[in-house]
């Protein structure tokens, strides 16, 4: 299946390839093809990785590497958890100084 060209693939059952590092996943996103589809009824469940998998199989490479898009999002949240808690008045903080990332 790998050495065809195929014109679109559709992924049924799309969720079978959230896991990242599952043999389904690496063999799918090997198929050579310019359109790609999931269709799944299984919603997404709230880890990132899953998300990143299904995506990096529709549009290979968009979102970078695995551990690039983790970071990128940790960063992302903790900015937004910090504009936050800088916009909280001070009597709801335990602390006068706004949260920090260490990401």
């Amino acid at each position: 299946m790998e050495q065809v060209a195929w014109g679109v693939v559709v992924l049924d059952e799309g969720h079978k390839i959230r896991n990242p590092d599952a043999e389904v996943t690496l063999v799918a996103k090997q198929l050579a093809t310019p359109h790609r589809l999931v269709v799944s009824g299984s919603p997404i469940q709230n880890r990132l990785a899953e998300l990143w998998s299904l995506f990096d199989f529709v549009f290979p490479g968009k979102l970078g590497t695995l551990p690039v898009f983790q970071v990128r999002a940790a960063r992302t949240r903790c900015i937004k958890r910090a504009r936050r808690a800088s916009l909280m008045p001070a009597r709801g903080r335990t602390s006068s100084v706004p949260p920090v990332c260490c990401v």
